[in-house]
């Protein structure tokens, strides 16, 4: 119906021969006004979302015109800059990257401000743990140094320099497994069990961040300050997370280059499961659920997205390709729940591209577990192993081999035949 009233604009125009400055005026009510049409038919068919209602009546934000935006059924070519050419240059691909960084920030994460360049240490008290020195250290930054970040660095004995476990407070049992092997451990206040990042949003009121941009934002700051350290091995710095901080380790990796290593543990929807091949629709965790569960996760605007995941610009892999050629652990359960190891395989091959054209096919790495969401100490373990070898301290790690083929794998086994 859409589509026949807008053609009988066009068709009416033509005819009586008004010119196109007359036209801009009909179309672009027209367009409000379908626009709020189809927020009308979102608030009635979707599952009530108090906190995204709130939002919208604040921001007075419509839904985008999806008749002008692509679908894209499969996952969007993350090779394809805006004007539509395809990235044939390094120069191009740094241009490409910082277009979907925009997107990104668009549609899922919300904007961010720039390094504050002014991250100094408020408060530090150290003890000692057998034979590893513990420094609780709160470090400060931003305007009149307000912001407030609360760190733990774990050193093993030894002049270093050494290089870095960072993950989030959730996972403290993670940082003391790799400061067994010789790593710092960092963990930092950016976690449900302690998040101090909240206390940002009045700092920085002119960006609308969600909380797991914050809390990636935050291990950044914690970055600054490792890298005036002479104990820290700058150019092996690994940042790892499990679920929602799976999550959060990739949306770091991929603003902040100066990770050298990422590790997404059964990260799921936001993560390295695409929105497009794991939601709702197959029984999973995907953009409706997402949101409304966790409204505060992403940016509301991807809500605006809850089936209608193939006009989303952006998908994960593209994410993930923002990280290359940068190593990168993707770790997901068998019968995980909250993802689906054929939506990962696609996740993976769509960013291996990247990697592959980059000369880092091997930089990008699958591991499987068996089990649901949990994780246990032999693939915390694995996670190390893979770091040790990403980082050529030795060589333990041996990846998954991907269990679902690609099509042209299909093809060439001719079982179709």
């Amino acid at each position: 119906m859409k589509n026949w009233i807008r053609l009988g604009l066009v068709f009416f125009t033509l005819l009586t021969g008004a010119s196109a400055r007359c036209l801009a005026t009909p179309v672009g009510a027209q367009d409000t006004a379908l626009r709020k049409a189809e927020l009308d038919e979102m608030l009635r068919i979707f599952p009530r979302s108090l906190a995204w209602e709130q939002w919208l009546k604040s921001s007075g934000e419509l839904p985008p015109n999806f008749e002008l935006l692509p679908s894209y059924p499969y996952l969007p070519n993350p090779f394809r800059l805006d004007d539509g050419q395809e990235v044939r240059s390094r120069a191009q691909w740094i241009q490409r990257r910082q277009e979907l960084l925009q997107l990104f920030q668009h549609y899922t994460l919300g904007s961010v401000p720039p390094p504050p360049g002014n991250v100094r240490v408020a408060d530090i008290k150290t003890r000692h743990e057998a034979d590893a020195t513990v420094q609780a250290i709160t470090l400060e930054f931003g305007p009149e140094h307000k912001a407030k970040l609360a760190m733990e660095l774990i050193l093993p004995p030894g002049p270093g320099p050494f290089p870095v476990f960072m993950t989030q407070d959730t996972h403290y049992r993670w940082a003391m497994a790799a400061v067994s092997r010789g790593y710092i451990g960092c963990v930092y206040a950016g976690a449900d069990s302690r998040d101090d990042t909240g206390g940002f949003v009045p700092i920085w009121p002119d960006y609308d961040w969600s909380k797991l941009t914050r809390r990636a934002w935050a291990a950044s700051r914690c970055l600054d300050y490792l890298c005036t350290l002479p104990i820290v091995d700058r150019a092996r710095i690994a940042l790892a997370g499990h679920s929602r901080n799976g999550k959060v380790a990739l949306i770091a990796g991929a603003l902040d280059e100066r990770f050298s290593a990422i590790i997404s543990s059964s990260s799921g929807a936001g993560g390295a499961c695409s929105f497009r091949f794991f939601s709702e629709a197959q029984f999973g965790e995907g953009i409706e659920m997402i949101t409304r569960v966790f409204p505060d996760w992403f940016h509301p605007r991807l809500r605006f997205f809850a089936g209608r995941e193939r006009k989303l610009p952006i998908d994960q892999h593209e994410l993930i390709a923002c990280i290359a050629p940068r190593p990168c652990l993707i770790s997901t359960a068998l019968n995980d729940p909250v993802e689906s190891v054929w939506a990962i395989e696609q996740t993976f091959y769509a960013a291996r591209r990247v990697y592959s054209w980059l000369g880092a096919e091997d930089a990008i790495n699958l591991r499987y577990r068996p089990g649901g969401h949990e994780t246990r100490a032999e693939d915390i373990e694995a996670y190390l192993d893979w770091l040790d070898t990403k980082f050529g301290r030795r060589n333990l790690f041996r990846a998954s081999s991907p269990i679902y083929p690609t099509y042209a794998d299909w093809l060439q086994a001719d079982l179709w035949q």
